[in-house]
């Protein structure tokens, strides 16, 4: 249960006057079995005629390992070449993209209301259960796909303070009942984004000399014991403020902080390749504040095509431009685009990385039966157990996929672009929230809630769907629609994108909208919205629109 790593690789002429780069490379580590000797094995890339010192620094760390078993039945052709191998990006996306709003900032919601289908109001801080003013609902959630129909929503990180405060607020997160303009995000409102997969960073210290590394690590120190006594759960990004590169070589000694980011060019990751090595990695990320849609979309176009690109951005405040940038991201590249983007926190990315780098599996052969034994590490505070395998020289789709551990919570899986993928979530916390929201709808029986209960149920494996998906479907009524109207009820239009409001009652699963009243050819449309966006047809004139 212990992970040997290379954290510094230095190649000098005996002198030590001489520094040699890409020279040399650690082809292996590994500790022998007679001895218990730790080994490494270090590489000539290039001839060089004068001897050389290596001074590399090791690292033991402890790693916990979660086994998962499972079994493909009634397998055909030759089984010694099945395989296993992991895509570089979760679920074989072609590129990556985070998003991260600093400074705790309640702006933050905004976020997490567009994504999640809720009202987006006008005012500047809105909280969870805010009195609404102006403001819309967003027409349908924002997301990806696990690539077999499971949704995957966007996610994001806040830079959070938790031990901030100032001469008139003496604790930024504590506030219990904050008005409606208050600035701050506070921990009741962080637990509950995190539960849908987004995530916390460290940003500003207080109470220490920020000017000197080890005022830096003593604030962060102090974070960390706050965030776990409020979440029971760490923090192991650094989001660096101020543009101060102290926090960054403050993170690069402590050890829960595993990734950093910067605005400036002492990054170290712009992409995924399958050789990057992200630990203490640094990744640039772009500032959106006050963005318009249009650039905003106009650099995640510009590396959409580029293999395994991890494109980060970040605000204080999302701007109307990047909300509809967000919609425009969902159309392109999400479930509702060409479904390529993996769009996921740092800390999601990092933990997949994490597992591809140190998984262990082996494999056995009985019959026509495979079975495969994946040992999974688990990272420290780690919360995003989910996982893409691809199994190679397979030649078909297997018969049944059994499970033998029931640590498995999420389980799909499928042909895609011509290579058999399973998808693993190992999160526990999976059924508790099912099981949370599913109550929340059936004492509600709101709309808005049913959604986000429907959204953890289908994440879950289709026999732990099954009592959820009934308690749902005991609480629905048939859909009966009264009327519909056009753009509020207006007369006249000048363009031809309009939203279609409907008045109707009961529980809305799949609808369909034409200009033709038969609806002849007009396939159904999976929504529960009640307002919908139509095209109407070219020609100028007298237009009716219809829908079942």
């Amino acid at each position: 249960r212990l992970y040997l790593s290379v954290r510094d690789f230095i190649v000098t002429d005996i002198t030590g006057d001489n520094f040699y780069t890409n020279t040399h490379s650690v082809r292996k580590m590994y500790v022998d079995d007679v001895n218990l000797n730790t080994c490494i094995e270090i590489k000539c890339n290039e001839d060089i005629s004068d001897a050389v010192t290596v001074l590399l620094t090791i690292q033991y760390i402890k790693i916990d390992y979660e086994r998962v078993d499972f079994t493909l039945s009634n397998v055909t052709g030759d089984k010694s070449t099945i395989g296993i191998v992991f895509p570089v990006l979760k679920y074989d996306k072609k590129f990556a993209y985070s998003l991260i709003v600093d400074d705790c900032r309640v702006d933050s919601n905004k976020l997490f209301f567009l994504i999640n289908q809720k009202w987006v109001d006008a005012e500047k801080y809105q909280h969870f259960g805010q009195a609404h003013t102006t403001g819309y609902t967003p027409e349908k959630t924002l997301n990806y796909s696990d690539g077999f129909g499971v949704e995957k929503r966007f996610t994001y990180g806040v830079a959070i303070f938790p031990t901030g405060h100032n001469d008139y607020i003496s604790d930024y997160m504590g506030r219990e009942n904050p008005l409606p303009n208050y600035p701050y995000l506070t921990w009741p409102q962080l637990l509950h984004v995190l539960k849908f997969g987004n995530e916390m960073h460290f940003h500003d210290v207080f109470d220490v000399d920020t000017g000197t590394v080890e005022g830096i690590l003593s604030g962060i120190g102090a974070a960390q014991d706050k965030t776990l006594e409020k979440t029971g759960t760490g923090i192991k990004v650094m989001v660096r403020p101020n543009g101060n590169d102290d926090y960054i070589e403050a993170s690069k000694r402590h050890d829960d902080i595993v990734f950093m980011t910067t605005e400036g060019s002492n990054h170290t990751v712009s992409s995924l390749s399958s050789d990057i090595n992200l630990l203490k990695g640094i990744i640039y990320r772009r500032n959106c504040d006050g963005i318009t849609s249009d650039n905003f979309m106009s650099k995640i176009t510009e590396n959409a095509s580029i293999e395994n690109k991890w494109i980060c951005d970040f605000t204080h405040s999302p701007s109307s431009g990047m909300l509809e940038g967000l919609v425009r991201l969902n159309d392109t590249y999400g479930k509702d685009g060409n479904d390529t983007v993996w769009f996921a926190t740092i800390d999601e990315i990092y933990e997949y990385w994490f597992i591809r780098q140190n998984v262990k599996f082996r494999k056995e052969i009985s019959g026509n039966d495979v079975k495969f034994t994946l040992f999974i590490p688990r990272l420290k505070y780690g919360r995003h157990t989910d996982f893409t395998v691809q199994l190679t020289d397979v030649g078909y789709v297997p018969d049944i996929i059994s499970l033998q551990t029931d640590n498995v919570y999420g389980l799909s899986c499928g042909v895609k672009s011509g290579k058999f993928l399973v998808n693993f979530n190992l999160n526990e916390k999976l059924l508790d929230y099912a099981e949370e929201f599913v109550s929340l709808y059936e004492a509600t029986l709101n709309d808005n809630d049913k959604v986000d209960a429907t959204y953890f149920v289908q994440q879950l494996r289709v026999d732990l769907q099954a009592p959820f998906l009934a308690r749902l479907a005991a609480n629905e009524n048939p859909p009966e629609l009264k009327s519909i109207s056009i753009n509020g009820g207006a007369a006249t239009t000048y363009d031809r994108n309009v939203s279609v409001a409907l008045s109707a009652t009961g529980s809305i699963t799949h609808y369909k909208i034409s200009e033709n009243a038969s609806m002849t050819g007009t396939e159904w449309i999976t929504g529960t919205s009640k307002i919908l966006s139509y095209t109407l047809s070219a020609e100028y004139g007298s237009k009716t629109v219809y829908v079942q």
